[in-house]
């Protein structure tokens, strides 16, 4: 598909233009969307309508940013008005207003002043059964759960309406897209996850201003289908090995030392991805640089819980090699320089694992 402006449309158009072409771009996907279903072998609209979203919010926010932002601000006020969508409508209306929030830069600071909208998102991502919608909502989701700090008073709001059943249905979610084509259904479920968790982590250091008990609903959820998380579990070890954004990182690494210390999840990792796990640490912990400490700290404080607590033990996958990296980050060298706090860490995983690591 090709975004075209209607002959003798101004590129400096009004607000007004750009609604209108938002109506018929709805318009055009809607009836797209009836052509097509979404398969785990190919589905050839997916793509196509993906780009098509893209390339009209981009031509429109270089020739009018502040057109942009009025008509994101209408969909968003519309959605709140109404009580659900058609899901074709809603399909194209979260999408788009994804897309152009984004671009806008005031997607997640305007979710969070709209905490009406997250129950209802919760709600629909619950019961519709429709692939493409599921992603728009996950991407919208994740946006307003990515930074507790800004929801404010609304936070006690937003976990009050999740419930275990909805974790339980992104996990279920993430499972059923296994056989996908398209790796980006997999990961947005698996990052959707890991923000949920990052919520309730921020609550519970919070616990004594929201003025009630916060269960990580993640975690409990988890430990009670433990056996039913493979792809999810094979899709965390996958995404640290190739993500680049420091901000899903961080939430990662996070997620993975909160398993790895609650008995009931030690188990969650196979051993195969046990052993690319260990060597993303090793590889991480040996290239990053010293200016890294945030990640360094990260990576160090998940490594314990990691060695002790899961099937490294019987394993010991490349022991000696996670041995030496950790005697040269306390070695305090002038080549190999560390703050006090990596040293701190570094030297406690060699006490607690100690016994592992120097096996046979």
């Amino acid at each position: 598909m090709t975004l075209s402006m209607p002959d003798g449309a101004s590129t400096r158009s009004a607000t007004p233009t750009l609604t209108g072409l938002i109506e018929s771009v709805l318009t055009e996907v809607s009836a797209a969307y009836h052509n097509c279903t979404f398969s785990q072998e190919s589905d050839p609209w997916f793509q196509p309508y993906a780009d098509y979203c893209v390339e009209m919010v981009k031509y429109m926010a270089q020739e009018d940013e502040e057109g942009v932002e009025a008509v994101f601000q209408i969909m968003l006020d519309k959605m709140c008005r109404r009580s659900q969508s058609h899901h074709v409508d809603a399909w194209v209306e979260y999408s788009f207003c994804y897309f152009a929030g984004t671009l806008c830069g005031s997607l997640q600071n305007e979710l969070a002043g709209r905490p009406q909208l997250f129950p209802r998102f919760v709600h629909e991502l619950s019961i519709c059964q429709d692939t493409k919608q599921q992603l728009s909502l996950m991407s919208i989701l994740f946006e307003i759960v990515r930074s507790p700090p800004l929801l404010g008073n609304d936070l006690a709001k937003i976990l009050r309406c999740l419930k275990p059943s909805f974790v339980s249905s992104l996990l279920d979610i993430v499972e059923q897209s296994r056989g996908y084509s398209e790796e980006i259904f997999t990961q947005t479920g698996t990052t959707l996850i890991l923000g949920l968790n990052n919520l309730f982590v921020y609550a519970e250091s919070m616990r004594y201003s929201t003025r009630f008990a916060v269960d990580n609903l993640v975690i409990t959820t988890l430990e009670s289908r433990i056996s039913q998380c493979q792809t999810f579990s094979e899709n965390l070890v996958f995404m640290l090995n190739r993500e680049t954004n420091h901000e899903i990182k961080a939430m990662l690494i996070h997620f993975l030392r909160r398993v790895f210390a609650t008995p009931s999840t030690y188990h969650l990792l196979y051993t195969n991805d046990l052993r690319v796990l260990v060597d993303v640490v090793i590889r991480e912990l040996s290239d990053l640089p010293a200016d890294a400490e945030e990640l360094q700290c990260l990576y160090l404080d998940m490594l314990g819980p990691l060695l002790c607590n899961t099937r490294y033990p019987e394993i010991r996958h490349k022991a000696d090699e996670v041995n030496a990296l950790l005697l040269d980050m306390t070695c305090m060298s002038p080549s190999r320089p560390v703050s006090e706090r990596t040293f701190a860490l570094a030297q406690s995983v060699l006490v607690v694992a100690h016994d592992i690591l120097q096996k046979g």
